[in-house]
């Protein structure tokens, strides 16, 4: 059973690569992450993911992808490469659904999958915390489930017993080479330099992170001073209107 599992989290971490999900990403998730890591590696290599799957003793997977929504072009690229990577697949199926970044919706869809009885589930969280009862729900249901670009947090018991593993950027990191990356642009500017900070979702992991981020480099210099800060829920126009 274990090894079935790993087979199939590296199947679909085959197919988030293609659709370029976990380029410059990393997995975490104790034991079973290190061990899905490694079979993802192996999965971009020497294997295909529709060779692991036949390897894994089944037909047909069936997968289920619950996306935040289409907030940004970002998101709406990733979800259609995501689905094309699924297209012409003979051994997977793929359920697709986005939430409209509404957490509720995709409460739904994540319970709607476990009714359906998917072999995995991916979860794109719209938001950091509230996901205890739907994991409980797919653990006792033996679905393994998969966080993909966003952390959770559970009020109860450890969120690595209940996903197999995460598979997303260091948005701590991103928020710091922000910083750096600032910094280089006001060189020939004179210090204070004042600048803004346009959140993305509140209560989005990506986004606390990736605020951290900024705060660490931010207290590490003495150029850079953060005048404000405010959430634009990843968007274009919301960003313009805070501005």
């Amino acid at each position: 059973m274990r090894r079935s599992v790993l087979k199939l989290t590296a199947m679909m971490m085959a197919f988030m690569m293609t659709a370029g999900m976990v380029t410059g990403c990393g997995v975490s998730g104790a034991e079973k992450a290190s061990d899905a890591g490694a079979a993802g590696s192996s999965a971009a290599g020497s294997e295909t993911a529709e060779t692991a799957a036949a390897e894994a003793g089944k037909d047909k997977y069936v997968i289920g992808f619950s996306q935040t929504g289409t907030e940004t072009e970002w998101v709406t690229a990733m979800s259609a490469e995501i689905i094309d990577s699924f297209k012409e697949s003979q051994q997977f199926e793929l359920l697709f659904s986005e939430s409209q970044a509404i957490q509720e919706n995709q409460i739904k869809a994540v319970r709607s999958y476990i009714q359906q009885g998917v072999d995995l589930i991916v979860l794109r969280p719209t938001v950091t915390t509230g996901w205890d009862s739907v994991l409980m729900e797919a653990s006792e249901a033996g679905i393994p489930v998969i966080l993909a670009g966003r952390r959770v947090e559970m009020a109860t018991g450890d969120v690595e017993d209940y996903s197999l593993c995460y598979v997303g950027p260091d948005n701590v990191r991103a928020g710091e080479y922000l910083v750096e990356a600032m910094e280089q642009c006001c060189e020939t500017l004179e210090a204070p330099v004042n600048i803004v900070v346009l959140e993305g979702t509140v209560g989005a992991s990506a986004a606390t992170e990736r605020n951290t981020g900024i705060l660490n480099a931010i207290g590490k210099q003495d150029k850079l001073v953060v005048y404000g800060s405010q959430s634009a829920e990843w968007t274009r126009t919301k960003g313009k209107e805070v501005m």
